[in-house]
């Protein structure tokens, strides 16, 4: 009998323990609840052996298509990532929007109703539940709003487009300022169909800081990290009363990220203390949710929020002797001695956060880039550790990879020694 391969092993033992905590994780719930969707969806579709369709034409074919669309949106809605869990299913993308609703006429229906599919909704797996057309609306402004900001930050970062493949050639102005309208609207719209849900938050500041990048200076773009700040903060306490260690992770280390900009290219005595105490808190927060994270979701929902509460750590310290001095400068009963001396520490801390923050930019590990061990583009690829010149999207490709990797890494590293030798 052949051997399963070891990623499969892993990620059903994954979602062992995932089914095993759904009543008392959200994370977890959502992990195994979304592989149920997507069985069921296999199911609908099922595929031969060199991918092609394992049905023969028939009248219902276009009916499980539509079947399998339907419920690949309601996995995107109850996931905690629009990346769907890797592992034990093969559907490709294009099925998920694949003649899934027009949304125009979705807005002006109740969005407590089900869809009705006539004959073809008795090919539904038992147990198996539609999404509510608010749900469908949902997944669709989740869709525009992730486009827009990618859209977004390929024309203002042109290192962004080159990991995607894309041209280099820019939108035009007119085109920029409808993709900008495009995404606000969507994460307006989100923030109004799912008030209390942490991902839609989450994706509301992700939305306000790609909205600020073609800013022409400081003071324009300040306002939108304000906002995206709010957005974490409020994400980071949904999670935390909503008991989601994944949320409370990811939320609180955005939070703390983005903070830095308000504290450095503002006025830092005008940024509100309380602020930066919830900002600090919700990073010491989504610390200590973080290793909780990985034990129930997926490799690829767990190390977004990983390596984003890893540079998240890093800028920790310098924030907190931030939030002291800014206690010390403004007590009343402070000496000017005593506010001299916080004076200069905040502005030694918020160098090293400038510092911190402009190296996690440089090399940060949430960029999307070329896996050298399977050549798929991936978030979160982690540097080679000798060279830093290959990236890998999982420790399985590094080894794999260790053969062809080694006379290349060993030539790099010898260079960066001699040249730091000179």
């Amino acid at each position: 009998m052949e051997e399963e391969p070891r990623g499969l092993q892993f990620f059903q033992r994954r979602l062992r323990r995932a089914q095993a905590a759904r009543a008392t994780s959200p994370d977890a719930a959502a992990f195994a609840q979304s592989v149920e969707l997507l069985r069921a969806a296999h199911s609908l579709l099922p595929l031969a052996r060199d991918g092609t369709p394992g049905l023969p034409p028939s009248a219902d074919q276009e009916g499980r298509a539509q079947l399998a669309g339907l419920l690949l949106a309601a996995a995107d809605f109850v996931g905690c990532r629009p990346c769907r869990p890797a592992g034990d299913v093969n559907l490709l993308d294009p099925l998920f929007m694949y003649q899934l609703f027009e949304l125009q006429e979705a807005r002006q229906r109740d969005g407590s109703r089900k869809l009705a599919l006539g004959p073809a909704g008795q090919l539904l797996p038992a147990g198996v539940a539609l999404p509510t057309l608010a749900e469908l609306q949902a997944v669709c402004w989740f869709g525009v709003a992730y486009w827009g900001c990618s859209l977004l930050g390929s024309q203002f970062d042109p290192a962004f487009m080159a990991r995607h493949g894309m041209k280099a050639e820019q939108l035009g102005e007119e085109r920029v300022g409808e993709v900008r309208r495009e995404t606000a609207a969507a994460a307006a719209a989100l923030q109004r169909l799912l008030p209390h849900s942490p991902k839609a938050l989450e994706l509301a500041g992700y939305a306000e800081i790609s909205l600020h990048m073609e800013a022409a200076d400081a003071s324009q773009a300040l306002p939108h990290h304000h906002r995206a700040v709010q957005h974490y903060l409020r994400a980071s306490r949904l999670a935390c009363q909503q008991g989601s260690s994944y949320w409370t992770a990811l939320c609180g280390a955005r939070a703390v990220l983005n903070l830095p900009a308000l504290l450095v290219f503002g006025d830092a005595l005008a940024v509100p203390v309380p602020l930066v105490e919830e900002a600090a808190e919700a990073g010491r927060a989504a610390v200590e949710a973080a290793p909780r994270v990985r034990r129930v979701v997926p490799h690829e929902w767990a190390r977004l929020a990983e390596d984003v509460v890893q540079d998240a750590q890093s800028c920790l310290p310098a924030l907190e002797q931030v939030l002291a001095s800014l206690h010390t400068l403004k007590a009343p009963a402070a000496s000017m001695a005593d506010k001299a001396a916080a004076g200069e520490r905040m502005v030694r801390s918020l160098t090293g956060i400038s510092q911190v923050v402009a190296r996690i930019y440089r090399t940060s590990s949430n960029a999307t880039a070329v896996c050298s061990g399977c050549g798929q583009h991936a978030l979160g690829l982690r540097a080679c550790s000798a060279c830093s010149a290959a990236m890998y999207c999982s420790r399985e490709c590094q080894v794999k990879d260790r053969r062809r990797h080694k006379p290349a890494c060993r030539a790099a590293a010898s260079a960066a020694a001699t040249a730091s030798a000179r």
